[in-house]
């Protein structure tokens, strides 16, 4: 039986509200704030991974986390609560955003500087893509050999099974503990690689998804929720290699915008 959506996690629908925003935004008025970008797993070797939504995010002050891309939740916790000593909004993708919340609520110092946190296809609840090759010794074996190569920890990549998010989300809250836009996107076509394990998770466990998240696993419970179909795992953060048609930067500072008011 599949684990997808076991989260039931639920929240306000802004979709309307973020097209609105979309021909009119700017930024101007939240210059006070610090913007910080986290990126998701293995991305420290993807060339211009979140360039284009960190170039237009200005005329913010726009800083990229040193997370460690290999590195576990927990641990990345700790390096982004030494980061976050300003008024911050963050941004963040893939296995991003479940390290934010971890260090959200494991760090409340620095969830008091933290004005509003932009979830972007975050496997919050996690993914079958982790689960399946959990149990599988070949894709274990694999796994592990990947993450060694580059320095990290097998952890890392098994942090987003959906037996992993439930024992942390047992610990701490489910929800965030600031103002939160979780976007959940999906794909009748995706890229590249994504391609095939969209066709996975539709085929096995019956779900939309952008390739890598199923559509019920990227929703931060009690978040304000947009949805955009056509956009697979890639789109924001690697246009280059999704080859989708979208402006990223637009996207993301209507994103902000609809988070931190």
């Amino acid at each position: 039986m599949s684990e997808v959506g076991w989260l039931a996690a639920g929240g306000e629908d802004a979709t309307a509200q973020f097209h609105e925003l979309l021909p009119v935004v700017e930024l101007e008025h939240l210059k006070a704030f610090e913007i910080l970008t986290v990126p998701g797993i293995f991305t420290a070797w993807y060339p211009r991974y979140f360039a284009a939504i960190e170039r237009g995010l200005t005329p913010l002050r726009v800083r990229r986390s040193r997370v460690d891309t290999e590195g576990t939740v927990e641990d990345n916790a700790g390096i982004l609560a030494s980061e976050i000593r300003a008024p911050t909004i963050v941004v963040a993708q893939s296995k991003g955003p479940l390290d934010v919340h971890a260090a959200l609520w494991m760090y409340p110092s620095a969830a008091r500087n933290v004005r509003a946190f932009v979830s972007l296809q975050g496997c919050f609840g996690g993914t079958p893509l982790a689960s399946d090759a959990r149990r599988t010794r070949l894709w274990r074996a694999a796994v592990g050999g990947v993450t060694r190569l580059l320095g990290g920890t097998p952890r890392a990549y098994w942090d987003m099974t959906y037996q992993r998010r439930r024992a942390l989300l047992a610990r701490i809250p489910q929800h965030s503990p600031v103002p939160t836009v979780s976007l959940v996107t999906v794909c009748a076509q995706a890229g590249p690689l994504l391609e095939r394990t969209r066709r996975y998770l539709l085929d096995v466990h019956g779900v939309e998804s952008d390739g890598f998240v199923p559509a019920p696993d990227a929703i931060i419970p009690g978040s304000r929720i947009v949805r955009l179909s056509g956009l697979d795992h890639a789109a924001l953060a690697l246009p280059w290699w999704s080859g989708t048609p979208v402006n990223p930067a637009l996207i993301v500072r209507a994103l902000v915008v609809l988070a931190a008011g």
